[in-house]
């Protein structure tokens, strides 16, 4: 099945056509090592790792103070804090976030099904006090804090992002001309109002205005009096565009949460958020709801340079001076209590001495963990987990050669197009960016690769503009974009072989050739042959744009037995045998969509350049042209593999880390990451097992479980695996009432609206689930409409009996079986079968676990009947539960299950009392029989050979037959049926 769009409305929403009778796949070769980058992702407007020694070398005040190692200004703890995914399951799944989404799926007819999908990130909002107000101690806090994430965070893509086109944002001030000049005074002054200081910030009104004010600290002296206002552009009434210069109502809600916390006891030290001070506090993850951490984070993502960074280093400290010698002018004991706290502030964050940093066990933790590796010659960007997906830029006018900041938009194809680019112009043998392989290019591509030539793992807002310069408003007419003023390119395959094209200077000899393609996009006959020809063409250009380069046997067999990075130091490369690399281009997941804007036709899935070096190892580069598509991140980073080495060098860091007599929350975040790689590495990990402070179903209390603490715990899996992070969670909960206010049900509805809803396959995996169809997400989500029947019934039993038996594996809550066995039964159709597909294809342990449970280790049958009236209870009018077995007969399946173990001795006669033999019960039954002439002595014969084990079920059995007559007939049927 294949999804086409029909039409695309914006792009948050998607409508789509899936057939059933169009199937196209991904080709992918399997070879000894693969590795999957993915771009349409992250580009890093950050310093780099490689920037953090010489920035913890700089000289802050002139006389030797550096900036502390780990410590509050210091990159190292929020980049750990990235690599773990914490401020994205902040930003997208906390249970205080109200993400806005929805889902409708239209059954067409039965091979066709409408989707439509829509995910606005750029809506998303936070719950209200009345609803906050339930469940944590200080929801005007709380609230104001995640209001503050999605200010700070307005992330339009499903990433992490500090930038947005949006008319009111707290990006849009400080980058505003009258404010930029003064942004890093901005942020000192909110970061050391996070650390409790009284720094004099403060947005006054001013009639309809509103004006940000930072005063001298010691003289009181106005140093900026800045308009809270911004210019950008605004939809009229008659739907043209004026520029405006409008309040940012985000940035003044931003900067006063900072204010109005500055002594909120709750966040400082003892308080309930507080940083922790040993590793027991930080495994809770109150501190991901401290103002230090959100302002910390979000400097690291803001600083785009050493410069810049030691520029905010140097002004905080100058703040601090200034406030250590106002409180030291005031000379009362109070003001003394004051002056050791601003000097412990310094002292997190300044040290008068770096010693050697390359010994330091946190830059050694980084090495270890995401340091060079043999690969990073050959692709420049593999050391980058988190590329950005996009930055917020101003319009470019390529005939003016001037921008126009009042018009921003975020520029995902332009991305797109550059980190295709850095790997199409990188020099293998320079280890440097060229075009001279590319022939005559256009003179903006050749100049920014000029300029830009040295690999960094830092992308800088200049360099975003200097793109703009080669890809916004060429002349071509064929090439798409989707503002007037002919910026933001539109997403899809031919736009982007078009843009290469042209660009490279290969457009006039290619403009037959992507016409024609044009063309059969339009007519929309054969899908299949417009792929296969826009292949061949892609493989062609890609190839005609790289530069030939082998790579040693030696280097290629360390690498196709991972051993990338451990052995780098054995690496030599005086190998004379090499092999030549090979490029191929694969198109998969296609759709064929319209827009809105001028009615143009897209080309959308997936683009693929196999770079493959034959019989060793490929890297796969995935070009995503898809609306819809969610952050994505280089596998081959992420994954950590760990030899023998490296897991010695982390047990000896975290050994470090353990006698350190003053952690900081860096040092506790990178033990965290530490430990994590381990865990993940582990034969625990392998056999499925999770961390023992992890949420387990085993667990008694799980609906107590800190959300935040889930998140410390399971930072891979809500990235790469959010379904099963889902139904986890679900499966844990089982058991708890789970109202729609709970910050559980709220928390489970964020990620279900972060899965990749445009996605078939996702939709049926989520939704067609016998728990979700049972009704065990019903407060779990929001605006899902879908018909009962998209069940796929080949197979279907036997995957949620599955599911079923590893929840009784790793469960013992009664009430969590109950729970779940009513929802499977709810579901109807083939699910109405579930118990006597249960006793055939259950393994005995399976039925005599499920037996104890139920009935608390053979003492009642009270949750027994408490199914049994609940499959009464179900409408037998409706046609989706013809299917469903009668309680009596269910009652029948219990005791064939209970005759298999002696605990069950004393409840089985209670069963049998449940069980009525009468004529429409044989009637129904006559053809299931199994030995239908069998004389009763036989039967009991037959029952004792397969009770051979259970000696006292026998004898008590025998017992109980010789007594009642009605439980003799019960006794023999079964062993007919069952037996």
């Amino acid at each position: 099945m294949t999804n086409s769009n029909l039409h695309l409305r914006n792009e948050t929403r998607a409508i789509s056509f899936l057939f059933f009778s169009l199937n196209i796949k991904d080709m992918h070769i399997r070879k000894k090592f693969i590795i999957g980058i993915i771009i349409l992702c992250r580009i890093y407007c950050r310093i780099g790792t490689s920037g953090y020694i010489p920035l913890h070398k700089e000289d802050i005040d002139g006389k030797g103070l550096k900036i502390r190692l780990g410590g509050s200004l210091s990159p190292v703890g929020p980049s750990f804090s990235e690599k773990l995914n914490l401020m994205y399951a902040k930003r997208y799944f906390s249970s205080e976030m109200d993400a806005k989404y929805g889902l409708n799926v239209y059954a067409i007819d039965d091979m066709q099904r409408l989707t439509d999908s829509r995910r606005k990130f750029s809506h998303d909002d936070v719950y209200s006090l009345e609803i906050l107000s339930k469940y944590c101690e200080n929801p005007v806090y709380i609230r104001g804090y995640h209001q503050t994430i999605t200010y700070l965070f307005p992330s339009s893509r499903g990433n992490i992002s500090i930038y947005t086109s949006r008319k009111d944002s707290f990006m849009r001030f400080i980058q505003s001309e009258h404010v930029n000049e003064h942004s890093i005074n901005i942020l000192a002054s909110l970061f050391l109002l996070a650390e409790g200081v009284d720094i004099p910030l403060k947005v006054e009104n001013t009639g309809t205005d509103k004006v940000l004010v930072l005063k001298e600290i010691i003289t009181g002296k106005e140093k900026f009096s800045l308009s809270m206002r911004a210019m950008c552009r605004v939809k009229q009434s008659d739907k043209t565009m004026k520029d405006d210069n409008l309040i940012q109502e985000r940035a003044v809600s931003v900067i006063n949460f900072f204010i109005d916390n500055k002594t909120n006891p709750d966040i400082r030290e003892g308080g309930i958020y507080a940083e922790p001070k040993t590793y027991e506090e930080f495994k809770t993850g109150k501190f991901l709801c401290n103002s230090r951490w959100l302002i910390q984070y979000y400097i690291f993502e803001y600083m785009d340079s050493e410069d810049s960074m030691v520029e905010l280093a140097k002004t905080v400290y100058s703040m601090l001076k200034e406030c250590i010698e106002q409180k030291k002018n005031e000379k009362s004991e109070e003001s003394n209590n004051e002056v050791k706290y601003l000097e412990s502030i310094v002292n997190k964050c300044f040290v008068r001495s770096n010693d050697d940093l390359s010994k330091n066990w946190r830059m050694r933790a980084l090495d270890v963990l995401y340091g060079k590796n043999l690969l990073s010659d050959t692709f420049p960007f593999m050391a980058i987990h988190n590329f950005a997906l996009y930055q917020s830029v101003p319009c470019y006018n390529r005939k003016e050669k001037s921008f126009n900041s009042s018009i921003l938009y975020n520029n995902y194809s332009e991305v797109e197009l550059l980190y295709l680019f850095f790997y199409l112009a990188y020099d293998p043998e320079k280890k440097e960016y060229t075009t001279q392989h590319m022939g005559n290019v256009s003179p903006d591509l050749k100049r920014f690769f000029t300029k830009y030539k040295k690999p960094s793992d830092t992308i800088t807002h200049e360099m975003h503009n200097a793109w703009s310069k080669v890809v916004s408003d060429l002349d071509n007419e064929n090439i798409i974009y989707l503002d007037p003023t002919r910026n933001k390119l539109a997403l899809c395959i031919l736009n982007t072989l078009y843009v290469v094209a042209e660009i490279t200077g290969r457009y006039s000899k290619e403009k037959k050739t992507l016409n024609e393609f044009s063309t059969l996009l339009e007519k929309g006959e054969n899908l299949r042959d417009l792929i296969e020809k826009v292949k061949v063409y892609a493989e062609r250009l890609f190839r005609s744009l790289t530069k030939e380069f082998s790579l040693p046997i030696q280097t290629l067999s360390l690498l196709s037995n991972n051993e990338g990075s451990s052995n780098i130091g054995n690496y030599q490369s005086s190998s004379k045998k090499t092999v030549k690399k090979e490029i191929t281009v694969n198109i998969s997941e296609i759709s064929r969509e319209e827009i809105d804007f001028h009615d143009y036709l897209f080309l959308n899935g997936k683009l693929s350049i196999i770079h493959n070096y034959p019989g060793y190892y490929k890297i796969t580069i995935d070009l995503y042209h898809v609306p819809q598509c969610m952050a994505i991140k280089n596998t081959f980073c992420k994954h950590i593999h760990l030899n023998n080495s490296k897991k010695s060098a982390i047990v000896d860091i975290i050994r470090c880390i353990n006698t350190e007599t003053d952690n900081s929350l860096s040092d506790y975040i990178i033990k965290h990451k530490l430990e994590q790689v381990l865990s993940n590495n582990s034969i625990k990990k392998k056999n499925k097992d999770s961390h023992s402070e992890n949420m387990r179903i085993a667990n008694n209390n799980n609906i107590s479980y800190p959300i935040d603490k889930f998140f410390l715990y399971n930072s891979i899996e809500l990235e790469n695996n959010l379904l099963n992070s889902i139904y986890h969670i679900r499966n844990c909960l089982l058991g708890h009432p789970l109202e729609k206010t709970n910050p559980w049900a709220r928390t489970i509805s964020n990620m279900i609206g972060n899965l990749p809803l445009f996605e078939w396959n996702t939709i049926v995996d989520m939704f067609s689930t016998s728990m979700y169809l049972g009704g065990l997400y019903k407060n779990c989500t929001k605006e899902i409409d879908i018909p009962d029947k998209i069940i796929d019934k080949d197979g279907y039993l036997e995957n949620e009996l599955y599911k079923y038996t590893v929840y009784l594996k790793e469960s013992n809550s009664t009430n969590g079986y109950v729970e779940l066995t009513k929802a499977y039964l709810a579901v109807g159709d083939v699910m109405g079968q579930f118990f006597p597909f249960f006793l055939e294809r259950g393994m005995t342990r399976d039925h005599t676990k499920f037996l104890s449970v139920l009935t608390l280790k053979g003492t009642t049958i009270e949750y027994l009947d408490e199914i049994a009236k609940f499959i009464d209870s179900l409408d037998k009018e409706s046609s989706k539960y013809n299917n469903l077995e009668p309680s009596n007969d269910v009652w029948i399946i219990w005791l064939k299950m209970a005759f298999k173990s002696d605990s069950f001795v004393s409840i089985i006669g209670k069963i049998f009392d449940k069980i009525t033999i009468d004529d429409a019960f044989l009637d129904r039954n006559k053809e299931k029989l199994k030995y239908p002439e069998k004389t009763n002595d036989e039967l009991f014969s037959l029952f004792e050979r397969f009770s051979i084990l259970h000696k006292k079920m026998v004898e008590s059995v025998k017992s109980l037959i010789k007594e009642k007559p009605e439980y003799s007939e019960i006794f023999y049927y079964i062993v007919k049926r069952y037996y």
